[in-house]
Parts: C-alpha cells; sequence; structure tokens
C-alpha cells in the first residue's frame, strides 16, 4: 500500500501514463515565489493525451492526509478534450481536500478547447469551497466566446475568492471576451488582489472600457495588476482608465504593463489627475515602453501631482532617453512618502 505523506512531497499524477513521486523539501514549499502561503500540501495533476491510457487506481490515494493538501495544480497543456471517465481521479481529490486554499488551472493549447470540456472541468472545480486564491491560464488557447461566458458562472461559485490570476495572452481577446471577463471578476465580491494578463491581443479603446467595469464592484480591492503589452490602446483609453480610478476606493498598489501601445504625451495629465485621486495608493509601476510617450509628457506628469500622495513606491519605464538632471531628486522632494523611485530610461 502506498502511503503519501503531502507534506514532505509534491505528487504529480499524469494521467494515461503511470504515478510519480517528487521529492520535496519543507524550505523549497515555504520560499516558492508564486506560493508563499502553502505550508503543508502541494498536489499537481497532470493530463497527458499522447502515451498510451493505464488505470489509476484510487486505492494509491487511501492513506493520503487529504486534511493537509492546501495546494492543486491541474496541468492540460495540449490537451483538446477530456471526458467523465478523465476526470474522476480529479473529481475524487476534491471531494476529499476540504482544505485546499490555492487551485492553480493551467490550459495552454493552440488548438480549439471544446466548450462543454471547459465546462465539465469548472463544475469539477466549484466544488473547492474554501478557496482562496486562483490561477487561470489559457495563454495561447483558441477560445469560443462561449467559454469566457462560463467564467460568470464558474467565479460567482467561489465566495471566498481574495487572489484571482487571469491569463488570456495571444487569445484574440476583444471586445465581448472583454465584457464576460470584467463580468467574471465581478463575481468575486471579496476579491482583493487581482492580476490580468491580456498581452498580445485585439483590445482597443472601447474594449478596455467595457474591461474595467468591474471596477465599480469591488470594494475590497487592493491590488491591481493589469498586463496589456501590445494591444490597440490609445489616448483615449489610458485617459478612461485613470478616471475610473476613482471607483476603486482602497487601491494600494497599482502595476500597469501598456508598453506597445499607442500611447502619447497627451494623457499626462489625465494620468497625473487619476493618481491624485487614489487616495490609499501607496505604490505605482507603469511600463510605457514602445509608445509615444517620452521625458516631456513625464515632466508634464510629475509636475502635476499633488504633494500629499501616499505613495512610497514609483517606478516608471521609458524609451531610452537622455536622463535629465537632478529631475528624479526634484521629485522625491515633491513626494514627501517617497522611499523608492525608479525612472527606467
Amino acid at each position: 500500500m502506498l502511503l503519501l505523506q503531502l507534506i514532505n512531497f509534491k505528487i504529480s499524477i499524469q494521467f494515461r501514463n503511470q504515478l510519480y513521486l517528487f521529492p520535496m523539501n519543507k524550505r523549497t514549499l515555504v520560499n516558492s515565489k508564486r506560493n508563499q502561503e502553502i505550508e503543508k500540501g502541494y498536489l499537481a495533476i497532470k493530463f497527458n493525451t499522447h502515451k498510451k491510457s493505464n488505470t489509476l487506481k484510487m486505492e494509491s490515494f487511501e492513506n493520503v492526509s487529504w486534511s493537509q493538501l492546501k495546494y492543486l495544480k491541474v496541468s492540460l497543456n495540449s490537451v483538446t478534450e477530456i471526458k467523465q471517465v478523465d476526470i474522476s481521479v480529479l473529481q475524487m481529490v476534491i471531494s476529499k481536500s476540504t482544505s485546499i486554499k490555492t487551485l492553480k488551472i493551467k490550459w495552454n493549447s493552440t488548438i480549439d478547447l471544446k466548450p462543454e470540456c471547459v465546462a465539465l472541468l469548472f463544475n469539477s472545480l466549484i466544488k473547492c469551497k474554501n478557496l482562496k486564491r486562483l490561477v487561470l491560464n489559457f495563454n495561447f488557447s483558441r477560445l469560443q466566446l462561449s467559454i469566457y461566458q462560463l467564467l460568470p458562472q464558474f467565479l460567482v461559485k467561489l465566495q471566498d475568492l481574495e487572489d484571482l490570476s487571469l491569463h488570456f495572452n495571444s487569445c484574440n481577446v476583444n471586445s465581448d471576451e472583454c465584457q464576460q471577463i470584467s463580468t467574471a471578476i465581478s463575481q468575486c465580491s471579496k476579491l482583493k488582489t487581482l492580476e490580468l494578463n491580456l498581452n498580445f491581443n485585439k483590445i482597443c479603446n472601447l474594449s478596455l472600457s467595457l474591461l474595467i467595469q468591474f471596477f465599480r464592484s469591488l470594494r475590497h480591492f487592493k491590488f491591481l495588476n493589469l498586463i496589456l503589452t501590445k494591444n490597440q490602446i490609445s489616448d483615449s483609453g489610458i485617459a478612461y482608465l485613470f478616471q475610473q480610478l476613482k471607483d476603486v476606493k482602497n487601491l494600494k498598489r497599482l502595476f500597469l504593463k501598456l508598453n506597445g501601445n499607442d500611447i502619447t504625451n497627451n494623457c499626462a495629465q489625465v494620468i497625473s489627475k487619476g493618481l491624485n485621486g487614489c487616495k490609499h495608493l501607496q505604490q505605482f509601476s507603469m511600463n510605457l515602453q514602445c509608445t509615444n510617450f517620452c521625458l516631456k509628457g513625464l515632466r508634464e506628469l510629475s509636475d502635476n501631482l499633488n504633494s500629499g500622495l501616499n505613495i512610497n513606491f514609483l517606478k516608471i519605464v521609458l524609451d531610452y532617453q537622455e536622463k535629465p538632471k537632478n529631475f528624479q531628486n526634484d521629485l522625491m522632494k515633491k513626494l514627501f512618502n517617497l522611499v523608492k523611485l525608479d525612472i527606467d530610461i
């Protein structure tokens, strides 16, 4: 009989193949960059459709200390279709593990994913009742609109969710998908932290305005990491983004990656005005590389910032230019609470 002590092992289950055990010491678990909250158990389940099927007996799990399982990772890369029989072990794991706090789903595929398969997965995962952190990674996948429409129905069931990370990098996301993503995020009433990766899509100003509608509904929201590299956003979209920040009352950290968009110096004043309205903001980072926003815009932005802001960390990244003398010192003197300033140009 196989005795698995989750506190000392990372367990990887590869469907249609065999069971593997990889030693993982406690120090690695505690110090892991993205999984600092893990204290005891880590379980990774991997679907693989490229090898001959073997039955994974559930008796293998008889002596697992399910109460110790805190982190569950499910990987379906290159998988295009799953069935009820394939997902039975995952359903068993979730039914027995009532203490899962972190769930990570990775389903990167360059082939169309079937909505009924995604629905089957989501219906299994909503039984993680005590979930605090969720990562959904669909990078490079070809997703139908109906899959995005499943997101609100899925997230509304996770009532205690506080930390959400959504990755739709290179998924041809446009206005309709942005509307569904925003609706889904709005269902997470206790959300405090959001990472939203939408690099290399078709997000225009209209799409952005639909996307950030969730600002109005999240009362506990404190940290936003919005990654929008290489989309179709211009000054008017940036203006709308910073105007709507007033709806995020308790925002403390705001990280924006806007590089590769059609942004110019003309949006400098609206950025500073938006930051002035964020009374609780402590950390702000913005990447504007590969745009037409240059040192002139940065000067205008800094000139219009209120000296009473609570910002203690400020980072702005621009394309290479000759750094102005005394510029950073002047900005440090203006923002009394500023501890770290990084103007990377």
